[in-house]
């Protein structure tokens, strides 16, 4: 600001002085952090974050991170449609607070988008893995499946583990799901995958497994010994 400064005396006279002054707004915008993100072929990567509460609000900007690349873009909506890449690309999001005196706060914890792919390699199983970029600041995976010709997804298992990567299925039996895993990060936001369609390699063990002796223990127990069963969707055994 440019301040003049004008003194008069008894007769009127008159006698100034002009200087110039900066105000240095020291004040850090709040960090928001993203929220969602999911994916869908026909609008890419939906990314949402939460709202700033700043009076003196003007824009947000929201980082872009893949393997080979970044990008920044000034927004002031809460979320992004980015249909840049393919549906399978590594991308990771975060986000940064610009007040009206061009203030910025830190730069928000990333959001990584999880890559999903699986086989059936395994008789019997299906396995599902998921990859991501950026460092790990997962809690937990939920892993969700539904029918092929279903709309229903279900939660069929959690992963209490930052650093898991993969899951096994071996409830599949000779039925074909669709798979999909949702990241839950340090922060409360939630990540979820693309969609895979899988099939098992079923085959039914169609031999009874060969009882070897039966005996009693003390005349209070009944133990049976019998042969173990070899076969890799083996999950439990049943005593009529």
């Amino acid at each position: 600001y440019e301040i003049t400064l004008q003194v008069t005396d008894s007769n009127f006279c008159t006698s100034s002085d002009t200087g110039s002054i900066e105000i240095i707004n020291l004040d850090t915008p709040a960090t928001v952090n993203p929220s969602q993100l999911f994916n869908t072929i026909s609008t890419g990567n939906q990314i949402s974050w939460n709202a700033s509460a700043l009076a003196d609000f003007d824009k947000y900007t929201l980082i872009i991170v893949t393997e080979n690349d970044s990008s920044a873009l000034d927004l002031t909506n809460t979320n992004y449609g980015d249909v840049n890449g393919d549906v399978f690309d590594l991308v990771r999001y975060s986000i940064q607070v610009t007040d009206s005196c061009n203030n910025k706060s830190f730069v928000s914890p990333h959001l990584s988008r999880l890559v999903l792919s699986g086989d059936n390699q395994l008789e019997n199983v299906l396995r599902v893995r998921w990859n991501y970029i950026g460092s790990n600041n997962w809690t937990k995976f939920r892993i969700h499946r539904r029918f092929p010709n279903g709309s229903t997804w279900s939660v069929i298992d959690s992963i209490e583990n930052p650093n898991a990567k993969q899951f096994l299925d071996s409830t599949a039996c000779d039925s074909g799901y669709v798979y999909r895993v949702e990241g839950i990060t340090n922060y409360g936001a939630s990540s979820m995958s693309n969609e895979i369609a899988l099939n098992s390699q079923f085959s039914k063990k169609t031999s009874a497994l060969e009882m070897r002796r039966v005996s009693v223990i003390d005349n209070n127990h009944v133990r049976l010994d019998f042969d173990r069963n070899q076969h890799p969707g083996q999950r439990k055994y049943v005593i009529d």
